[in-house]
């Protein structure tokens, strides 16, 4: 019998979740936030890249996901004590120690939606796993119901050593590695998705979600996204029932689009979907003195 767990719903994990906390840093008091996909010299930490600017100080995380398409799949012990695997501490300790200096600085996440019983924390024992409560920045990726199913790590007189991984380079990993378990599956994301967006269509989640899936399967020359991109591809989503659009403009590739970014980067936008405001919307419907977006839209 075939695997449940087929690579096409990690690949979707992977459009799913850039796509949700871009949604959520959007709504965020932050200057800037930067997303990348699949990036290079990242080794097995390359899934997701999210770098956040707050005052001038920039914080930036690695993200690796693991999406278990069983609701029952449970992650054991033993799995991260393994030699491989997808959730071998040495592994991602490898991984992390091939890093350059700059990419070390990161904070790293193993993000899955796998279940994990906390009572069996004391049967790791290569490592010592600690439930974490407080972990910074970090908590903001945090999807799981009622909080917590975050760990940290720490060496122990068991730790393993060989030639290509001391205990010194697994302190120096654990410093910067977290692990989430019991996160939202892919279904669970596009529900929360609608309900932050405040939408009654089911037009809308698709419409976004096709953004990254495009950039994700690396159709745009443009590797990253950021706040502005964000913005304008909602402005594309939410006027597209009432301006007709030749074709759907990817970001990055239109001398137009790429003065639009420039101006909505001098302005703090925020998106507004209430029921009050759809008697507006027909109105501008109605109306045809929307030339300057409408050909910037058709450009």
């Amino acid at each position: 019998m075939a695997s449940k767990n087929t690579p096409g719903f990690g690949i979707e994990y992977e459009v799913l979740i850039p796509a949700y906390f871009a949604l959520k840093l959007n709504k965020e008091n932050i200057q800037d936030f930067q997303i990348q996909s699949n990036v290079e010299n990242m080794g097995n930490l390359d899934d997701v890249v999210i770098d956040i600017t707050t005052n001038e100080t920039q914080v930036s995380f690695g993200m690796q996901l693991k999406h278990k398409d069983d609701k029952n799949k449970r992650l054991l012990p033993a799995n991260l004590e393994a030699e491989k695997g997808d959730f071998s501490l040495k592994k991602y300790c490898e991984a992390f120690k091939g890093l350059s200096d700059v990419n070390k600085q990161r904070q790293f996440i193993l993000y899955t939606n796998a279940k994990f019983d906390p009572q069996r924390i004391a049967e790791v024992t290569n490592f010592t796993m600690i439930k974490d409560d407080c972990c910074d920045g970090n908590m903001f990726f945090n999807t799981s119901s009622g909080g917590g199913n975050v760990y940290r790590f720490e060496v122990n007189d068991k730790t393993p050593e060989d030639g290509k991984i001391t205990k010194s380079d697994y302190k120096i990993f654990f410093s910067r590695f977290r692990l989430f378990v019991c996160q939202k599956n892919f279904e669970d994301i596009e529900q929360d998705m609608a309900e932050i967006l405040q939408i009654d269509t089911i037009h809308v989640v698709p419409k976004y979600l096709e953004l990254f899936r495009k950039w994700h399967q690396d159709r745009f020359t443009n590797k990253k996204i950021d706040k502005a991109t964000v913005n304008v591809h909602f402005i594309d989503i939410f006027l597209s029932p009432f301006i007709t659009t030749d074709h759907y403009f990817p970001f990055g590739q239109n001398e137009k689009l790429k003065l639009f970014e420039k101006v909505i980067k001098e302005f703090d936008m925020s998106l507004i979907w209430k029921k009050e405001l759809r008697e507006s919307w027909k109105v501008i419907k109605n109306y045809t003195t929307l030339d300057p977006m409408h050909q910037m839209m058709k450009a």
